[in-house]
């Protein structure tokens, strides 16, 4: 079993990506769920430690790989051919890494599992964002939708935190990568994955503090926006309010499918009410800038 999982992972991140620009994602899908149930069955029969060195190696080599994205994209070369190409290697590799380390993860729903490749998803994320971020951020998301209190918190704060920063950062968009990937506003990137979470979250518990969170960076948001300096032009004044914009549907999402009741009363009303407040500002301000 060790060798036919040995052979399965080697064609995903060598034979698939071989000699050509692109793989053939129905294929790459294949062979991911064909790993995940041979590591599920492994696992099932001999313990965790049976899978141990498959796990590292796809925790070592999501580390490799990303580090090698990070430096052929940010440098020059005196060959751009020969730099696209290994460019273009590197991305299609970290992209199906990417996706099998997030397939492991939910496919064998094994706290021990999540607590070792986890971080290795999540420490990958910095502002500024970069396209294949965004293939970060789906796994993310769909970890944080198993039944673990750890990895929600985890990632509904690792969200969190990358809303704020890129309002900080002042980040609207994203250069395309070699082959073309953009990750269109990053602002925006983060709020769909906020969205995914608002409309998916399953336990009642992860929905009532996921509404108190969302409420709480509204509000962070929306104070940051307000401290704008009058001097600042329309432009780049609407592109952050925009970004605060962006948590209102999902406001109104947490709102339709959680029992409020059961969230901390006092939190909440003073969440709401400065909530609230804000957006009245917010509303006042725009309307200042339109005129």
């Amino acid at each position: 079993m060790t060798t036919i999982i040995e052979t399965v992972r080697k064609f995903l991140l060598d034979t698939l990506v071989k000699g050509g620009n692109s793989f053939d994602p129905v294929v790459c899908s294949i062979g991911i769920d064909t790993l995940c149930e041979l590591l599920l069955r492994e696992r099932t029969q001999h313990g965790l430690e049976a899978i141990q060195s498959v796990l590292n190696s796809l925790g070592n080599s999501l580390y490799a790989l990303y580090t090698d994205y990070e430096r052929y994209t940010s440098s020059s070369s005196d060959n751009p051919l020969a730099s696209r190409r290994r460019i273009i290697g590197t991305s299609n590799k970290l992209v199906i890494t990417t996706r099998t380390v997030g397939k492991i993860v939910v496919h064998l729903k094994d706290d021990r599992v999540t607590s070792f490749l986890l971080p290795h998803l999540a420490n990958r994320i910095a502002v500024p964002l970069k396209p294949l971020d965004a293939e970060i951020i789906d796994q993310l998301v769909e970890i944080a939708l198993l039944d673990s209190n750890s990895s929600y918190v985890l990632v509904s704060d690792l969200l969190s935190n990358l809303s704020r920063s890129l309002l900080e950062a002042d980040q609207w968009s994203s250069p395309p990568d070699p082959q073309g990937r953009r990750l269109g506003s990053p602002s925006a990137t983060v709020s769909a994955a906020l969205n995914q979470l608002a409309t998916r979250l399953q336990i009642e518990e992860h929905r009532q503090d996921f509404l108190v969170k969302i409420l709480r960076l509204f509000q962070q948001l929306s104070v940051q926006v307000l401290r704008t300096p009058p001097s600042r032009t329309k432009s780049t004044t609407t592109k952050p309010t925009s970004s605060v914009g962006n948590l209102l549907p999902i406001l109104a999402t947490l709102f339709q499918r959680t029992t409020v009741t059961g969230v901390d009363t006092d939190t909440y009303n003073v969440c709401l009410t400065l909530t609230l407040s804000l957006s009245l500002s917010l509303s006042h301000k725009l309307c200042h800038l339109v005129s």
